[in-house]
């Protein structure tokens, strides 16, 4: 995502905010952004689009348009999680997809301060898991998993290598004595002479 040059930071317990310096973003920095999934849009692309309330909101396919036209008004602005300032979702230049969530950010300032926060409670939680021992038992299941193939491929293996292994041969076997046999009883001399 693009940085502003002219963004301020400010504390948020102070007088100011994060967002209170803000300016409005360049022209060549400005974004279009699908208000349903916050995939970033051409507008001259030809994608889908819809008009409400007098704008056009562009969007990356006709599902996500689908979803906007019958609820428009819960696709049109988000809260900053940091700050809590509303963002409007189809021109925010910053965002943030983690875990299946979208987060809207009024400036690079917050988003930096929710990457942090989020690093720190990812590297928490993995750290939960060794120490509760989850890491453990998840070994201990897929270690139980690959000896169950294992044994499957090394049955299988077995079963059909030897299968049609003693097949041939006792299929060569029956084929030779049923031979002899008629020959035995046709002319018993003659095959046990061998001529």
């Amino acid at each position: 995502m693009a940085n502003h040059d002219h963004h301020h930071h400010h504390a948020h317990g102070g007088t100011g905010s994060c967002c209170s310096a803000h300016a409005a973003a360049p022209a060549d920095e400005a974004v279009t952004r699908d208000p349903v999934c916050g995939m970033t849009v051409d507008p001259n692309a030809g994608k889908p689009s819809a008009e409400h309330g007098g704008r056009v909101f562009h969007f990356c396919s006709e599902s996500c348009r689908t979803k906007f036209t019958a609820h428009p008004e819960s696709y049109l602005t988000a809260e900053d999680p940091v700050c809590g300032m509303k963002v409007d979702r189809a021109t925010a230049r910053h965002f943030l997809r983690h875990e299946g969530e979208k987060f809207y950010f009024c400036s690079q300032g917050c988003l930096d301060k929710l990457n942090r926060d989020e690093l720190q409670g990812v590297i928490a939680h993995e750290f939960s898991h060794v120490l509760n021992g989850d890491m453990r038992l998840n070994i201990r299941l897929m270690g139980l998993l690959f000896g169950i193939m294992a044994i499957w491929v090394i049955g299988r293996f077995l079963m059909w290598g030897g299968y049609f292994g003693l097949g041939d041969g006792e299929g060569g076997g029956r084929r030779r004595g049923g031979s002899s046999g008629q020959c035995s009883r046709s002319a018993p001399s003659g095959c046990s002479s061998g001529a």
